[in-house]
């Protein structure tokens, strides 16, 4: 928990600013204090009251869906009444409303959204130039993506509306046009290839912009309302149970894993089978892992190494022919990851070789909504058992900081995160920030799996290598890569 005693700073104004932070994962963190703070009894009341202050502070939809989000991450008995809570939220939303009756029950929103727009756009308004070169640079550019699809299906102007509740949005809060955030980074590092993971000012205005939009389909273009609420999920900062993975140390059984593979020499093949003749017999045998090279050996780049299932004549393809798919999580209804895991068939994970075919052992995890303060950890990915390796009803949980998979009652597999020199800066086209995971499941877990195998199917491990360098300090990052697969009758 924050320390409260430190130096005379108001540590529950200090944790409600950093809520506006332009790195997400500050957002994360700060949040996490705050959820803290709420459950804490002697600090609950002082936190509340901030949080109070800080909605009434708001001036756009999505910054008051954030606090509401981590009053609906916090203990049931820890939130305040309804009645003292919506007295502070000046500007409704449909999201504001769904969050609400998560938290108080249905029904239970406030319902002042259906005027919460600017009305619709006039017929001659053009977007500015700001906004188309924008409007997919501070958000994703998936909401883009979905109100073109909108637009085709219906023959509505969706994308007119959004740039026209941004535009009145600017003018009501003066939010400045700003562009890359260069104060934070490194300009010859962003010249050659370099980015990092920001949100500001212009995100909570362009994601308030289509949260109203939303609001004037609804009221005026006779849009469901549930269909609409399917286009803001991704307005949602975190979701329970992934808000509280917490970071570990670096596993000491990777050892010097990651620096035996960088050299383009090295024969990858030999690492690998020294490797895992290390890791084999231990009681938590890993399954999958994805770590970053120490920040002496190189800034961007990772190594993974998964396991799958193969037939004995399998051979590699392209590269990236062959992954760890993600499996989509619906975690809509009541915003959380702890629920069923769903069995998906083997068949549809399958790779096709050069010849042969493989299926692998693990794979990610997608939810939806995943939250986008979290958007750190699905750039590298979270991987967990798949659901075809073993027969039961198999739940998703996190407990002590881990998600753990679960099958008919009996914990099965369990994957960590640590960070190493973390910064929210990674390489464009594949990069990510120095994030690493690991799924382990016990020796007999792992067995289970091998004996339930399709017969023609055996064991084998899937390297791969990716580092961005370059020659000269001022030159561009070019990526490496290198993959090699093992099958583990060759260890």
């Amino acid at each position: 928990m924050a320390d409260l005693t430190s130096h005379g700073l108001n540590i529950f104004s200090f944790l409600t600013q950093r809520l506006s932070w332009p790195v997400p994962m500050v957002r994360w963190k700060a949040g996490r204090e705050i959820r803290d703070l709420l459950e804490n009894e002697l600090t609950r009341d002082r936190m509340t009251s901030q949080l109070f202050e800080t909605l009434d502070a708001c001036r756009t939809e999505s910054e008051v869906c954030s606090i509401l989000n981590l009053f609906l991450l916090t203990k049931k008995d820890a939130r305040p009444e309804r009645s003292a809570l919506i007295s502070h939220i000046g500007h409704p939303s449909i999201l504001a409303d769904y969050i609400l009756e998560r938290m108080y029950g249905w029904g239970k929103g406030i319902g002042r959204w259906l005027t919460a727009h600017s009305g619709q756009a006039p017929l001659g308004f053009t977007e500015s130039n700001y906004f188309k070169e924008h409007k997919t640079a501070h958000v994703p550019p998936v909401f883009w993506h979905r109100l073109k699809e909108l637009e085709d299906q219906t023959h509505l102007p969706f994308v007119r509306q959004w740039a026209f509740e941004w535009e009145t949005l600017c003018e009501r809060t003066g939010t400045r046009f700003t562009r890359y955030p260069d104060y934070f980074d490194d300009v010859m590092e962003r010249r050659s290839g370099i980015v990092g993971q920001y949100q500001q000012g212009q995100t909570e205005v362009l994601r308030s912009a289509h949260i109203r939009t939303f609001a004037l389909a609804v009221s005026k273009w006779n849009m469901p309302q549930e269909r609409a609420m399917d286009e803001l999920f991704d307005h949602i900062p975190a979701i329970s149970g992934l808000f509280d993975l917490e970071p570990v140390e670096k596993p000491s059984w990777l050892e010097n894993f990651p620096h035996d593979c960088l050299d383009d020499g090295v024969d990858l093949k030999a690492v690998v089978q020294g490797f895992v003749a290390k890791i084999r017999g231990a009681d938590k045998q890993v399954l999958s892992f994805t770590s970053p090279f120490e920040i002496d050996d190189a800034n961007y780049g990772h190594v993974q190494l998964s396991a799958f299932l193969a037939t004995d004549d399998f051979v590699l393809k392209d590269k990236d022919s062959l992954f760890e798919p993600n499996a989509f999580c619906d975690a809509r209804a009541n915003l959380t990851i702890e629920t069923v895991w769903p069995n998906e068939p083997i068949e549809a994970f399958s790779f096709k070789g050069r010849t042969g075919r493989a299926v692998p052992i693990c794979h990610g995890i997608l939810p939806v909504p995943h939250g986008h303060w979290l958007g750190h950890n699905f750039s590298t990915g979270i991987p967990v058992l798949a659901s075809y390796c073993l027969e039961g009803t198999k739940n998703l949980r996190v407990r002590n900081g881990a998600l753990e998979l679960v099958v008919d009652g009996t914990l099965t597999s369990e994957t960590s995160i640590w960070h190493s020199s973390w910064s929210p800066h990674y390489a464009r086209d594949g990069g990510h920030t120095r994030n690493g995971v690991c799924v382990k499941a016990s020796s007999n877990d792992l067995k289970g799996v091998l004996e339930g195998r399709p017969h023609d199917l055996k064991l084998g491990w899937l390297l791969k290598v990716k580092v961005w360098k370059r020659d000269k300090e001022y030159g561009d990052y070019e990526l490496k890569d290198r993959q090699v697969f093992v099958f583990n009758d060759e260890i």
